[in-house]
């Protein structure tokens, strides 16, 4: 099989409500829809999207290689194995969004054309059923609970709430009265966004260690000091902003003690490599959290495929839709009470337009 026709198509979407980062403040997404066409009239797309504030490209910098990436492609044979794009891509380095969108368009089309070998040589079991964490940005106690209370009844157990407060006591406050009110209920996960210092996270720690905390995620900025802090303090980290290669999830896997490793596959480089964090991750006993960078409904159903694939039953960092004031299509994995139904035999979806 062939491409012979590879189209880009840029986009933009507003957020309903700005999204406030560490990095970053977004009032939307932007990025390209890539599509690659075969000799046989099979269409496959991807999705390259740079998140401002966190990839280390940007989108000019996409937009100004897509004659590189078409070279890539068009008039190309694709791989019979999924395990062979790597040689495939070798000719051009891409940035991580570029391969995650390639990938993307590519993998699809290698499953279409060939399932039960790529479900062969993957070797994994897929979940039927993901599991998916609802975000709390930083709010008052009231709201906060009130919010929680939300997030229970549409069917969450797992809530991440945002923290690095100025003072953070008051941190602890709100962890202190939300387990109060909700008990074992629900599953409760702190992001400080590496606000802390050394010094200040480890009394953090030491505070929260009696609140069943499932893990506090990126509480101070580097990953040299947060592999430090794991191994000073007996308590559940994730590592995310650390966390932007298959290099850094090799030191976060051999050195330490971080339970958790938060990848975003369009900021780490796609399938292949987000599947070699998560073999590295399996065998060291770690577990790896896939999250969304705000990708669009093309680009999230990949992160569901990925997801499923995870050999732990955490909750995935995927419920982003939300945010969007109307998607590019439809969304063919949504979150229903708190969980993504996923059928294998059914994925990759088609995105046509009006879809």
């Amino acid at each position: 099989m062939k491409i012979n026709e590879v189209k880009y198509s840029p986009y933009s979407i507003k957020f309903t409500t700005p999204f406030k980062g560490a990095s970053a403040d977004l009032s939307g997404r932007e990025g390209i829809i890539i599509e690659a066409k075969t000799n046989e009239g099979v269409s496959s797309f991807g999705e390259i999207a740079p998140l401002p504030g966190f990839s280390i490209e940007t989108l000019k910098d996409v937009t100004n290689r897509l004659t590189a990436i078409t070279g890539l492609l068009k008039d190309k044979h694709l791989p019979d194995s999924y395990l062979d794009l790597d040689e495939f891509l070798s000719s051009e380095k891409l940035y991580p969004s570029e391969r995650f969108g390639v990938e993307q368009a590519i993998l699809n089309l290698i499953i279409n054309n060939n399932r039960n070998k790529f479900l062969k040589e993957l070797g994994r079991a897929f979940y039927s059923q993901i599991k998916v964490n609802a975000v709390l940005g930083i709010r008052p106690l009231d709201e906060t609970i009130s919010e929680i209370r939300r997030f229970i009844r549409e069917g969450f157990n797992t809530v991440k709430i945002k923290a690095g407060r100025k003072n953070p006591g008051d941190d602890i406050s709100i962890a202190d009265a939300v387990r109060n009110e909700f008990g074992s209920r629900i599953n409760i996960r702190i992001d400080m966004n590496g606000s802390l210092d050394t010094k200040t996270a480890g009394k953090f720690l030491t505070m929260l260690q009696n609140y069943n905390i499932q893990y506090v995620e990126q509480p101070v900025a580097g990953i040299d000091d947060l592999i430090n802090l794991s191994m000073q303090k007996n308590f559940p980290l994730a590592a995310d902003e650390s966390l932007r290669s298959f290099d850094d999830a090799v030191k976060l896997c051999t050195k330490g003690n971080v339970k958790f490793l938060i990848v975003k596959p369009m900021l780490c480089g796609g399938f292949t490599n987000t599947m070699k964090i998560i073999d590295l991750a399996e065998k060291n006993c770690k577990a790896v959290i896939i999250s969304s960078a705000f990708e669009s409904a093309v680009g999230r159903s990949q992160l569901a495929m990925i997801s499923s694939l995870t050999s732990h039953n955490c909750a995935h960092g995927l419920a982003t839709a939300g945010y969007f004031e109307e998607d590019l299509y439809a969304d063919k994995y949504p979150v229903i009470k708190g969980k993504i139904d996923f059928d294998n035999k059914l994925y990759p979806p088609t995105f046509l337009k009006g879809q």
